[in-house]
């Protein structure tokens, strides 16, 4: 249908422009994580540009994982703070993001037990299922930076089981 393309069409350069001026105030790290989402659905991070309009059959998809990206914005953080609701209701709605690198490229479980929180690393593994072997993209720069730590080992050795004090 005629109608139902040039609407897709305008979603798609909407969306796009939303990305082209939005991306760039955003930290490296927060940007290059949501075109690594994006890449998903025909994205060209290099151009800012879709290479392929969106279609009806991806746009719930995309909304869903939309979403997930924007909680888990919240969620990663409260992990290391120990936000245990924040981080129980995104577990709830997305649970496929339970053993996920976040934006710094570690996981939930990690994150809460880089910094102690027995509690909620307790909530990850018995009630969540969060694997202790789950690997991390690379160390978490946030707590590098907050406990002066410049040990920066390599990611492929982050995993849970692995973590130093």
């Amino acid at each position: 249908d005629i109608e139902e393309d040039e609407l897709l069409d305008k979603l798609t350069n909407d969306i796009q422009t939303t990305l082209k001026n939005g991306l760039p105030t955003l930290s490296t790290l927060c940007s290059g994580y949501i075109e690594q989402f994006l890449h998903e659905y025909h994205f060209d991070k290099d151009q800012r540009v879709f290479t392929e309009a969106l279609t009806t059959n991806i746009l719930y998809s995309f909304q869903q994982n939309l979403k997930a990206l924007l909680m888990a914005a919240k969620a990663y953080p409260a992990a290391y703070r120990n936000v245990k609701e924040t981080v129980k209701k995104f577990l709830r709605q997305h649970p496929d993001y339970k053993d996920k690198s976040g934006f710094w490229g570690t996981t939930l479980l990690y994150s809460a037990a880089r910094v102690g929180f027995i509690d909620l690393v307790t909530y990850l593994i018995e009630t969540v299922g969060c694997s202790v072997h789950a690997q991390n993209k690379r160390e978490l720069a946030f707590v590098l930076i907050t406990d002066n730590d410049t040990d920066r080992q390599d990611p492929a050795f982050s995993a849970m089981i692995h973590i130093r004090n």
